[in-house]
């Protein structure tokens, strides 16, 4: 049977258009797949990262409240960054907590070596209100200088690992 020019051209425009119709088909599966794909890289990684930002933030509030209530002279300044200190504290507990629930793996170590050193951070925390309550910011001062530097430098170093 021989085909005439009018069916070659419609069985060529027509072989076209399947193609066509397959390849937009296979784009819109792979763009489907795609989607899945962000949506599980959006809730795993990037929200532990997301945490590990966080718990950052807050503990650098939490350090600057407590320098805050170091320089501070007046009573209700002093309060004011106390209480402050405070939020973050809790806020700090609350976002660690949430980490180490949520961690797996070696990050679960990592995350258990931030708390303990916020644990330190809050002991030695503290004790400089009790020397800034007692007249003492010399006192304060040399924690800060040392027992604080010591527990964020353990602190810092474990966020960088998981970050």
């Amino acid at each position: 049977m021989r085909f005439t020019i009018k069916s070659k051209l419609g069985l060529a425009f027509g072989s076209i258009i399947v193609l066509l119709i397959a390849c937009v088909a296979y784009g819109l599966l792979s763009l489907g797949s795609l989607n899945a794909q962000i949506n599980t890289l959006l809730a795993g990684p990037v929200s532990r990262l997301d945490l590990a930002q966080r718990v950052n933030i807050v503990q650098l509030e939490y350090i600057r409240q407590q320098k805050n209530m170091m320089m501070y002279d007046k009573p209700e300044e002093v309060k004011k960054a106390i209480t402050n200190g405070d939020k973050a504290r809790t806020l700090l507990a609350e976002l660690l907590g949430e980490a180490q629930k949520s961690a797996t793996g070696e990050n679960k170590d990592r995350w258990s070596n931030v708390a303990a050193a916020a644990a330190d951070f809050n002991k030695a925390d503290d004790r400089i209100r009790a020397l800034v309550a007692s007249g003492d910011r010399a006192g304060a001062q040399v924690i800060s200088q040392t027992d604080i530097r010591q527990a964020l430098k353990a602190l810092e170093g474990n966020l960088e690992a998981i970050l």
